[in-house]
């Protein structure tokens, strides 16, 4: 017992010197090395990539704002603190509030839709002509502004505005004026489609 008492109070004796009069090594001062970029890679593009470079945003698309106010959209049934929470806005109960309520019922009473009259109707097979009249080709022809030998188209008509510059169906010829053409033209009908009438 006695010699290991001994033992370890010389081991003792020999260590604490060595650590006290033993120096610790301060860190050393990092240094930095200034290195040329280097030229790893060009990409497909033709552009060339340098090592330890990386391009970073500030800017992104889901980051644009504008300063136009909004009010932001009613969240129903989400706690009482809302406002609008349990029953949503919509009461106690209730067939409203169920949310099975047939649009225009009136509770049993005749709607509005049926207690109002019916009156007319659109046929969704009508055209639509623009009129002419004879009488207003004859006086285009006399001022020369349509050539009487040449056929008369509702291009024709249109540019020298015998009919307005909207055409939806075609053009409808009217005896209007007739007793004052005296010669013959040839004009393109498209009522019964026909391409060639020649009237006299």
């Amino acid at each position: 017992m006695l010699r290991r008492r001994l033992a370890s109070l010389v081991s003792s004796s020999i260590l604490i010197p060595s650590l006290r009069t033993k120096t610790i090594p301060q860190p050393q001062s990092l240094q930095f090395v200034q290195r040329p970029l280097r030229i790893s890679s060009v990409n497909h593009n033709g552009h060339l990539g340098f090592d330890g470079f990386r391009a970073y945003s500030l800017l992104s698309l889901n980051d644009l704002r504008d300063k136009v106010p909004r009010k932001q959209k009613t969240r129903k049934g989400r706690g009482i603190g809302s406002g609008k929470g349990k029953t949503a806005g919509r009461g106690h109960k209730g067939q409203k509030a169920r949310g099975s309520g047939k649009l225009g019922f009136e509770g049993g009473q005749t709607p509005l839709r049926r207690r109002l009259p019916k009156r007319g109707f659109k046929n969704p097979f009508s055209l639509t002509f623009q009129p002419v009249g004879l009488g207003k080709i004859a006086k285009l022809i006399n001022s020369g502004k349509i050539d009487s030998s040449e056929l008369i188209t509702m291009k024709t008509l249109k540019d020298t505005g015998a009919i307005g510059k909207q055409i939806k169906d075609g053009v409808r010829l009217m005896g209007r004026g007739a007793e004052q053409i005296n010669w013959p033209i040839h004009l393109e009908s498209t009522l019964h489609g026909i391409q060639n009438h020649t009237y006299v």
